[in-house]
């Protein structure tokens, strides 16, 4: 039974028919090491890339508005500034360079506390064989 929409499911179902052999060319081009394949569509993003994981976390009400804040003077900063100073980031990517940033703080804090550590330790050994030497010459 014919509608009026006959002849549009017509052309699509022809275009569609028409396309697939392009899409099966580009998928099966010869790779001889000189070209990469062409691949059709977007490039894959952060959802379907697998370098990053969607999250959901609670925080304080004050620290989200202060990264939001950070985030907006960032963005207003590199309006007016050439994007080789300031790049244009999403919040997610800034949320992720924070907590980098925090990490390699954290990290140098700990790294600094353990060598003072064992500089304390070997000053209180120099101090414990000098002592041991000094009794030893004494007596």
């Amino acid at each position: 039974m014919a509608n009026k929409f006959t002849g549009i499911n017509a052309a699509k179902r022809l275009e569609k028919a028409e396309a697939e052999p392009i899409i099966e060319k580009a998928n099966n081009a010869p790779t001889n090491g000189t070209h990469a394949p062409k691949t059709v569509g977007r490039p894959k993003g952060k959802k379907s890339g697998g370098e990053y994981q969607q999250v959901t976390v609670y925080i304080q009400k004050h620290l989200l508005l202060k990264i939001k804040e950070l985030f907006l003077e960032r963005e207003q900063l590199s309006i007016g500034y050439n994007e080789i100073f300031l790049k244009k980031q999403d919040f997610s990517d800034f949320v992720n360079d924070a907590l980098f940033y925090y990490r390699s703080q954290e990290n140098q804090k700990i790294n600094s506390f353990l060598e003072d550590r064992r500089q304390a330790e070997l000053k209180a050994n120099r101090d414990e064989k000098k002592s041991a030497h000094l009794k030893a010459k004494g007596k």
